[in-house]
């Protein structure tokens, strides 16, 4: 089963990454955090499914990708060229990346994109959950660190900082 759904927003989270705030009316996601969906489209007759995990949290008609552009990537390159308003299609929610036990401490790991589907496991945590979350994020510099201001904030939300 497929949806379409529409850009309803896309902005910068790095030089080369961007975030697309994707709606559809109507509709409400239930998902556990950490499972992904797919953007899927045609170019010149070939079929080309991709997974994104949604970064925010379910219960609502939108999903937020954050997604890299590669030089190589298919994928990557037409979704960078979407707009507010443009229309893509999007596969169901699934996979078995979700917190097991949410009654333990946790400690998240990632780097570069990776971070993606860590951060809807972090608020769903952090909302949900009296234990301590430890995140360990790593990047080549600090101007290519997805999602800094959303960290600093869960951080400061929190009691931390990062």
């Amino acid at each position: 089963m497929t949806d379409t759904a529409k850009i309803a927003d896309v902005y910068s989270i790095t030089p080369e990454v961007k975030g697309f705030r994707l709606r559809v009316p109507d509709h409400e996601f239930d998902f556990e955090p950490g499972q992904h969906t797919t953007v899927r489209f045609d170019p010149g007759g070939e079929k080309v499914v991709r997974p994104y995990t949604p970064t925010n949290l379910p219960g609502t008609d939108e999903l937020t990708l954050t997604i890299k552009r590669y030089d190589d990537g298919l994928a990557s390159a037409y979704m960078h060229t979407r707009r507010p308003g443009d229309e893509v299609e999007i596969g169901p929610i699934e996979g078995g990346l979700t917190l097991d036990d949410p009654d333990r401490d946790v400690a998240f790991l990632a780097t570069g994109t990776g971070i993606t589907p860590m951060m809807s496991i972090l608020r769903h945590y952090l909302e949900e959950v009296t234990g301590h979350a430890h995140f360990v994020f790593g990047e080549k510099d600090e101007s290519s660190i997805i999602h800094r201001g959303t960290l600093n904030e869960l951080a400061a939300d929190n009691g931390t900082s990062m």
